[in-house]
């Protein structure tokens, strides 16, 4: 028995409950499951933006590309092989 009075049955039954509120819509289709209207089709200006590539992810990623490929050279010029010849 939980403080709250409910039994533990009452508890699991309850929880279970809220666990399938929170999955069932992630796990179908929302429009379905809300009984919600189509979505509208995308304005022209909402069409450009989508038609142009995404600069700043690029930007980020050859920042991280970069980054990667310094601290490569770093460890392998200046670690590995300023240590000379294997032993």
């Amino acid at each position: 028995m939980h403080p709250t009075g409910e039994t533990d049955q009452e508890r699991s039954e309850d929880q279970g409950r809220q666990l399938a509120g929170i999955l069932l819509p992630l796990c179908e289709d929302v429009n379905l499951w809300y009984n919600l209207p189509p979505a509208m089709p995308p304005t022209p200006e909402e069409k450009a933006l989508l038609a142009e590539a995404p600069k700043g992810t690029y930007v980020l990623m050859i920042i991280a590309a970069a980054l990667l490929l310094a601290g490569w050279a770093v460890l392998y010029l200046g670690r590995f092989l300023g240590h000379g010849p294997v032993r």
